[in-house]
């Protein structure tokens, strides 16, 4: 091999053959076409296999992509559907919450009225009516109003203690 003059860059082996390629190619278009084979195939034969299975790859991501647009829209009708249960069971819970502080409110207004500062277990609300129904009592000094809110406490607490 030989060398170049200095202040030329040194061409290599590849080069070489690469350049002698393009002048080849520019000659001859056709060049590639005849030259190139795999497989004992002609290059047009391998260029539609490829094509073809380039195309057949496009058909299936189109495919999958179609079915994932299905599926998507599925998932969001699913989504909706359960939003909106949502949202019923929601409002079920919001009124059965509210049911439950009205019964709260109801539950501390006996509790004051028969003169008691918390919850205790069913005996001892009955152990403590029986001793305000004594106290207020109308045989024993007692009025009837006072009696009369002793009583209906009692029966309030007593439905508001029930099991449901």
């Amino acid at each position: 091999m030989g060398r170049k003059p200095l202040g030329k860059k040194a061409m290599t082996d590849a080069e070489r053959q690469r350049r002698r390629r393009q002048k080849l190619c520019a000659a001859k278009p056709n060049f590639v076409t005849y030259s190139l084979s795999r497989n004992g195939q002609s290059a047009d034969t391998h260029l539609q296999e490829v094509l073809q299975k380039k195309i057949d790859r496009l058909e299936k991501e189109n495919k999958r992509c179609r079915e994932d647009a299905k599926g998507w829209k599925r998932l969001r009708e699913e989504a909706a559907s359960m939003v909106d249960r949502l949202l019923k069971e929601m409002d079920g819970l919001q009124a059965e919450r509210s049911k439950q502080q009205l019964k709260l409110e109801r539950l501390r207004e006996e509790l004051h009225n028969l003169q008691m500062e918390r919850l205790f277990k069913p005996p001892i609300v009955s152990t403590w009516f029986r001793t305000l129904s004594m106290r207020f009592h109308p045989d024993r000094g007692g009025s009837d109003v006072e009696m009369k809110v002793v009583n209906e406490a009692h029966d309030a607490l007593r439905a508001l203690l029930k099991p449901s």
